[in-house]
């Protein structure tokens, strides 16, 4: 799908809302709304039926740095999950969260696009630390797998690394 015109399609009003917090933020940037950014596209996977409004929507960053970020961001009829370096449902909101408290939705997506991230991996689990565009810390999560969850034990499958990934746009002053 990569490359698809998404302006031939049509959208449900909930799913054109959720796409305005990430507009707004590239809007504050100078750039493309996300529909016609160059920095994404619709999941390579993902099948758009054009006879069909549109209620379901998986977008991700084409990283034309090697360096940046790798976003995955869901679209899930009224709801938002955002992916990050593989790790899935990192955040997610429902609509009455994003209804509640919509300011914080759009700094989060600010900084992902601005700021800097670091994440670590030790054994299953993951810490990402989220550092605004002047380099301040401003959020901290891990990502422990089911297994962890339900045993408290780790699976050695993945090595230990931690790796840093610059700004995928620059915040404007």
């Amino acid at each position: 799908m990569s490359g698809t015109s998404l302006k031939n399609y049509e959208f449900e009003r909930y799913l054109l809302e959720n796409v305005k917090l990430f507009d707004e933020v590239l809007r504050e940037l100078d750039e493309p709304p996300l529909f016609e950014n160059q920095n994404f596209t619709v999941a390579e996977n993902f099948d758009l039926t054009p006879d069909y409004s549109v209620n379901y929507l998986i977008m991700e960053s084409t990283n034309k740095t090697k360096n940046s970020l790798p976003i995955r961001i869901l679209f899930e009829g009224n709801n938002l999950r955002i992916d990050i370096d593989g790790v899935p449902e990192i955040f997610q909101w429902a609509a009455k969260h994003i209804e509640e408290d919509r300011n914080s939705v759009v700094e989060l997506i600010r900084n992902l696009f601005t700021g800097f991230i670091s994440i670590e991996t030790r054994n299953s689990s993951k810490f990402v630390q989220i550092f605004d565009a002047g380099g301040f810390f401003v959020q901290q999560l891990s990502y422990n797998n089911l297994f962890h969850i339900l045993t408290g034990l780790y699976l050695f499958r993945y090595k230990n690394y931690r790796r840093l990934y610059l700004p995928l746009f620059s915040k404007k002053k």
